[in-house]
C-alpha cells in the first residue's frame, strides 16, 4: 500500500527548498512506501504497508503505480524481469541503498538487482522516482528506487514469521545511539521447503551500520552486509516423463546454468555468498552540503549440477569485485537557485573462479579436470558528472534544468579472452522538469530528458561471445528522448488524485536475454508509453482506501529475423493494465489490511526465461485477479501478532510462464519491539 503526499505542491515545492540540506539533488520521489515504522508511536500511521509476511522489498512494491512485479514461487531467482518500472527491467534502472547502488547479483548478472540482500527488517521507507528525469543518476531509462533503512537508535525488534511450506524467517536488529556515536545491528534469515521440484530457500543476512559525528557540521557512516543464500533450480516436472514427481505442481519448464548445456536434475543449486561495504563523509554548511562515498562488493557464487545423482560440475565463479567513488554536493546561490552537483566513478571487475568436482562439463560438452580455472574476461568503467539547477521562478513555478555527462569503457581483462573487443562511448544528456501550482488545490508537471545507457556488463561480454548471430552486428549504446506530464487535484480533505502520461523512444535499443545463445546487438528501436492513475480516499480517522492503475504499450522494430528469445514487436510480459484495490483500517489496537490486484493477459515466447528455443513460438499469459487479507493485533505498545492470507480465491495462475505460483497461502507473525 501506499502512502501519497496530500499535494502535488507538498511534494515538489515544498519538499525540495525543504530539505534542501539533506537531500540536495532533484530526485522527485513520486511514491514514498513505508515499509516499517520507528519504535515511536507517532510513526504508526505512517506504515502503510504489512510486511508480516514479506520476503522480499518486490512484496512490498506489488500495489504501486508504474511497477510490475514477476516472481517465482520461493522468492524465485533474481531475473532482469523481476520488477519492472514503467515497463523497463532491472538493467535500464537505478537501485539505491541509502544512496548507494545495489545491483548485486554479480557484475555478470547483467546489473540485476538480488532483491534477496536488501535487509527487509531494516527498510523504513522506499523512495520512487519515475522515469529518466534526474540529473544526478545516469544511465536510467525506468528511474531510481532508493531504500531508506532505520537509523541508530535505543531500540530494537525481534519478529518471528512461520507459514505454508514449512516457511520460517527470523528478523532482528537492535540499535544504540548516543550524542556523537550510534550503531545498529541485524540479522535475518529465510528459509522455506519447495513449493515447485527442487526449489529449496535458504537466506541469510547480518550486518552493523556505525556513525560518528565528527563536528557539528560533519559525519562519518559504515556499512557492512553479508549475506549468503542458496536456491534450489526449479527442475521440469511434466506428467508422462521418466522423472515425473506427482508430489510437485506440473511446472514445463526448469532453470538452466549459465553457460551450460546440462540440463539440472534434483539437488542441483546456487548459493550466493555477498560481503558489501560503504563508507560516507558528509558536511553539511548553512548554504549547502557535501557528501563522498566509497563502495566496494565482493560476491562469489556456487554452481552445483547433479543429474542422476552424478555431479556433473561443481564450480565457484567470482561474480563481482566492484568498487566505486561518488560525489554529491549542493549550495544555495540565492532565494531562487539552489545547485546540485556531483561526480560518480565506477569500477566493474569480476574475478577468477574454479571447479571443484572431478566430472566437470563445459557448455561445449568437453570435460574439464578438477581445480581448472574460470577467469575473468572484461572490465569495465564507468565515470560520470552532473550539475542541476532548482530554479524557484515565484510562488507558483519552479524549474529544474540539468546536465549530465556519462563515460564508459571496456575492454578484455584476463589475456585468454582474446575474442572480446573494446568499447568507448560517451555523452551529454539534458533535463528540463517544470512544476506549476495551478491553485491551492490543483498543480501539475512536465518533463523532457536525454537518455542514454552503455552496455552492460553482461551485454558488453555477450555481445562478444554469444553462441549465435549477434556477435557479427553492432553494438552502441542507447540512446532517446522521455516525455511526461501529470496532473494532481485535491478534491477536498479527503480525496486526493493525480494521473500521469509519459511517452520514451529510444533508438539503437539494446535487445539482449541471459540466457542462450546469449544474443546482444542493437534494434532499430523501443517505444514505451501509457498513463497512470493513483487514488487515495480517506473514508475516516480510521480508515482510507487506494486505487492506482497503469496502462502500458511497447513497441520494438528492428529485431534479427533468426532472434527465438523474446517477441519481435513488442517486449515480453508487459501487461496492457494493472490495478491494485485496497483498504487500510487503523483503530486502537487492530490494523488490517486488504488489497485485490489485476494482472491483465501478457505475451512471451516460449521458453524465455529459461532453455534456449529451438523455434520462434509465443505464449500467452492470461489475466488473472489476487486477492489479499491480512490483520494485526498489538498487545501492548511494543508487542503484535499479524496474521496474513494471499490469494485468498486459491486462484490458479502464473506471473512467468512454466512456473505456476502458490495457491492460498497463510502465515503467522509475531513482533516485539525493545
Amino acid at each position: 500500500m501506499k502512502k501519497q503526499p496530500l499535494t502535488l505542491l507538498a511534494l515538489l515545492c515544498v519538499t525540495f527548498p525543504a530539505h534542501a540540506n539533506t537531500l540536495p539533488t532533484f530526485t522527485m520521489p513520486d511514491v514514498i512506501i513505508y515499509a516499517s515504522a520507528e519504535n515511536v508511536d507517532t510513526i504508526v500511521n505512517a506504515q502503510q504497508v504489512n510486511i508480516g509476511a514479506a520476503k522480499t522489498v518486490p512484496e512490498l512494491l506489488r500495489t504501486t503505480a508504474g511497477i510490475q512485479i514477476q516472481a517465482r514461487p520461493n522468492s524465485g531467482g533474481n531475473e532482469d524481469l523481476s520488477v519492472k518500472l514503467r515497463g523497463h527491467d532491472s538493467r535500464h534502472y537505478t537501485v539505491l541503498l541509502d544512496g548507494v547502488p545495489q545491483a548485486m547479483s554479480g557484475v555478470m548478472g547483467g546489473g540485476y538487482v538480488n532483491w534477496n540482500a536488501l535487509p527487509l527488517g531494516m527498510i523504513e521507507r522506499i523512495e520512487i522516482t519515475k522515469g529518466a528525469k534526474s540529473a544526478a543518476y545516469g544511465q536510467i531509462e525506468g528511474g531510481v528506487i532508493n531504500i531508506i533503512t532505520k537509523k541508530s537508535a535505543n531500540a530494537g525488534e525481534l519478529q518471528l514469521t512461520a507459514g505454508n511450506n514449512d516457511r520460517r524467517q527470523y528478523i532482528f536488529n537492535y540499535g544504540v545511539q548516543t550524542e556523537a556515536l550510534g550503531f545498529r545491528v541485524y540479522a535475518n534469515k529465510s528459509e522455506q521447503d519447495a513449493y515447485l521440484r527442487n526449489s529449496d530457500y535458504d537466506n541469510e543476512q547480518a550486518g552493523i551500520n556505525l556513525n560518528y559525528k565528527l563536528s557539528e557540521t560533519d559525519s562519518l557512516r559504515i556499512n557492512y552486509d553479508h549475506q549468503q543464500l542458496k536456491r534450489g533450480l526449479v527442475i521440469a516436472n511434466i506428467p508422462g516423463s521418466a522423472n515425473y514427481n506427482n508430489k510437485y505442481p506440473t511446472t514445463p519448464i526448469g532453470d538452466n546454468f549459465s553457460n551450460s548445456n546440462a540440463v539440472p536434475g534434483d539437488g542441483s543449486y546456487t548459493k550466493i555468498y555477498r560481503n558489501n561495504f560503504n563508507m560516507t563523509w558528509n558536511s553539511d554548511r548553512d548554504n549547502g552540503s557535501n557528501t563522498i562515498t566509497y563502495w566496494k562488493n565482493y560476491e562469489k557464487q556456487r554452481e552445483h549440477n547433479v543429474v542422476a545423482n552424478q555431479v556433473i560440475f561443481d564450480r565457484y565463479n567470482v561474480t563481482d569485485k566492484s568498487s566505486g567513488l561518488m560525489y554529491k554536493g549542493s549550495a544555495r546561490v540565492n532565494e531562487k537557485h539552489y545547485l546540485g552537483y556531483g561526480a560518480d566513478y565506477k569500477r566493474l571487475r569480476y574475478g577468477y573462479g574454479w571447479y571443484n568436482s572431478n566430472s566437470n562439463v563445459e557448455s561445449n560438452g568437453a570435460t574439464k579436470p578438477a581445480g581448472g580455472a574460470l577467469y575473468p574476461s572484461q572490465k569495465m568503467d564507468v565515470w560520470s558528472v552532473y550539475l542541476e539547477d532548482n530554479w524557484q521562478m515565484n510562488e507558483r513555478w519552479l524549474t529544474n534544468i540539468g546536465f549530465r555527462y556519462d563515460k564508459m569503457k571496456g575492454e578484455r581483462d584476463a589475456t585468454q579472452a582474446t575474442n572480446i573487443g573494446s568499447m568507448s562511448e560517451s555523452a551529454l544528456s539534458p533535463k528540463l522538469n517544470v512544476f506549476f501550482k495551478n491553485d491551492e488545490r490543483t498543480s501539475t508537471n512536465f518533463s523532457v530528458n536525454r537518455i542514454w545507457r552503455a552496455p552492460s556488463m553482461a551485454e558488453f561480454y555477450w555481445h562478444y561471445s554469444g553462441f549465435d548471430f549477434a556477435k557479427s552486428l553492432p553494438l552502441t549504446p542507447e540512446k532517446g528522448w522521455g516525455y511526461e506530464a501529470s496532473i494532481a487535484h485535491q478534491f477536498n480533505d479527503k480525496l486526493h488524485s493525480k494521473a500521469t502520461v509519459f511517452y520514451q523512444d529510444i533508438s539503437d535499443y539494446i535487445n539482449f536475454t541471459h540466457q542462450r545463445p546469449f544474443n546482444a546487438y542493437n534494434i532499430d528501436k523501443a517505444q514505451l508509453w501509457g498513463c497512470e492513475l493513483e487514488n487515495t480516499w480517506k473514508l475516516d480517522d480510521a480508515s482510507s482506501i487506494f486505487l492506482n492503475y497503469t496502462n502500458m504499450h511497447t513497441k520494438k522494430e528492428g529485431v534479427h529475423a533468426n532472434d527465438n528469445v523474446g517477441l519481435h514487436g513488442e517486449l515480453d510480459y508487459r501487461p496492457r493494465h494493472t490495478l491494485a484495490l485496497g483498504y487500510q483500517y487503523d483503530e486502537g489496537k487492530w490494523h488490517a489490511r486488504y488489497d485485490m490486484t489485476y494482472t491483465s493477459s501478457q505475451k512471451a515466447t516460449l521458453g524465455y526465461p529459461a532453455t534456449d528455443p529451438a523455434t520462434y513460438k509465443v505464449q500467452e499469459i492470461g489475466g488473472y485477479v489476487v486477492h489479499n487479507l491480512s490483520a494485526t493485533y498489538d498487545f501492548a505498545k511494543n508487542s503484535s501478532a499479524n496474521f496474513s492470507l494471499y490469494n485468498i480465491f486459491d486462484k490458479e495462475y502464473c506471473e512467468i510462464y512454466g512456473y505456476p505460483m502458490e495457491g492460498r497461502v497463510f502465515t503467522a507473525t509475531f513482533t516485539y519491539k525493545f
